[in-house]
């Protein structure tokens, strides 16, 4: 399934685009959602113990930790509880997540009434849920202290959008760790596919088949498609499947440019083709 539209985009203010992993997208979906009254659901981490999970926010400063990659397994318990109630009450939804979790969530409430705006990630696959249990052990042993938070593309500590840093803060406010994405072993198993789960090879939600009214995702190669929009800030690819979908993106201020779905696809093969293909 083609998408109707696909864009560049990127946000207008430059303290979110600096704190969010590519082109801030996420946070101006979510400021158009707020705008309507509506409620943001995606994934967050949440202490004691430590772990990601798809949480709700009402508002801007319940955004914060939601911002960037999670390359880990998320808890959908909470989602499923706050997205019926919002369907119910017919709240404005926006929920944010990988193309099997937005799948469930289309096949679980349909479009809620009207209310409900489905965002996938671009996504190659999701770790085993016990790998990252094991790194997150590993991690709170060696700084012994517990995770307050971890960071997987900052573009803090001298990273940057291509270059991105692995931060890990811990609660006793004194350890940390700071490195190169590139190099963190977690990371290099993750992009590797070593700790791949055995469902993502087979992935049944390319090709559009997500269920998503709208899907965002870094914009690797914009360098040689247009290189007059590399700034080296960071660029969502955005590719819209449904009205729905496209009113929200206008909604938001983000600003836009038209491209070809071929100057997406070529850098990011697994809108398309599953691991297994690979």
């Amino acid at each position: 399934m083609l998408p109707l539209a696909q864009y560049a985009a990127w946000s207008r203010d430059h303290v979110v685009r600096k704190h969010s992993t590519s082109g801030g997208v996420f946070t101006e979906l979510s400021r158009a959602i707020f705008s309507r009254g509506g409620i943001v659901l995606s994934a967050g981490f949440m202490q004691s113990p430590f772990r990601l999970v798809h949480k709700i926010a009402r508002n801007e400063a319940e955004l914060s930790d939601m911002r960037g990659a999670k390359y880990a397994p998320s808890d959908m318990s909470i989602a499923w509880h706050e997205v019926e109630n919002a369907v119910k009450d017919r709240t404005p939804c926006l929920f944010v997540g990988t193309p099997c979790q937005t799948a469930a969530m289309r096949r679980r409430f349909g479009n809620g009434g009207g209310c409900l705006i489905l965002c996938a990630l671009f996504c190659h696959s999701i770790p085993e849920p016990y790998v990252w249990r094991k790194y997150i052990a590993e991690l709170e042993t060696s700084n012994r202290s517990k995770l307050k938070t971890v960071k997987f593309r900052s573009k803090e500590h001298g990273g940057s959008w291509r270059k991105g840093m692995f931060v890990a803060e811990f609660e006793d406010g004194l350890s940390s760790v700071v490195q190169p994405l590139a190099g963190n072993v977690y990371a290099d198993a993750f992009f590797m596919r070593l700790s791949t789960r055995a469902s993502c090879l087979k992935c049944p939600f390319k090709n559009g088949k997500s269920g998503a009214d709208i899907m965002i995702g870094d914009f690797w190669g914009i360098e040689n498609s247009h290189p007059e929009l590399d700034d080296g800030e960071g660029l969502n690819a955005v590719l819209v499947y449904t009205h729905q979908g496209e009113a929200l993106l206008a909604e938001s201020k983000c600003e836009l440019r038209k491209v070809e779905y071929s100057e997406i696809t070529v850098r990011n093969r697994h809108l398309e083709h599953c691991i297994e293909c690979d």
